[in-house]
């Protein structure tokens, strides 16, 4: 069997980096929809009726993701510590989310010490 592959290795070469080629293009091209999470619209629901836009949801879980390394002295979101802890990061992330009417919501603070 490896000789068989030794002896045929150019146009076998030729084939794999031809699959390889295409399914690059197929998978980044800009109008694929396999994989390509910029693509359509950002859905995060909405806050008083109002839209949240991808950069509110984007801030406020950079915002959360500060507020765990500063809390866990200096260790950066580990997600099997995360869980162990109770901690999930799209719920903090929602609750942080600011309302409309330029406030802030507080929950996450809420009946902690």
């Amino acid at each position: 069997m490896i000789g068989t592959i030794r002896k045929h290795q150019t146009w076998l070469w030729a084939i794999i980096i031809t699959l390889t080629i295409i399914s690059f293009v197929i998978f980044f091209s800009p109008y694929s929809k396999v994989g390509n999470t910029r693509s359509g619209s950002f859905n995060a629901g909405s806050i008083n009726g109002e839209r949240i836009t991808q950069e509110q949801f984007v801030n406020a879980q950079r915002e959360i993701l500060l507020q765990y390394f500063f809390r866990s002295g200096g260790n950066w979101l580990n997600d099997l510590e995360a869980k162990k802890q109770g901690f999930d990061l799209e719920r903090e992330t929602y609750q942080w989310l600011p309302d409309f009417s330029g406030t802030r919501c507080c929950l996450n603070f809420i009946g902690r010490a």
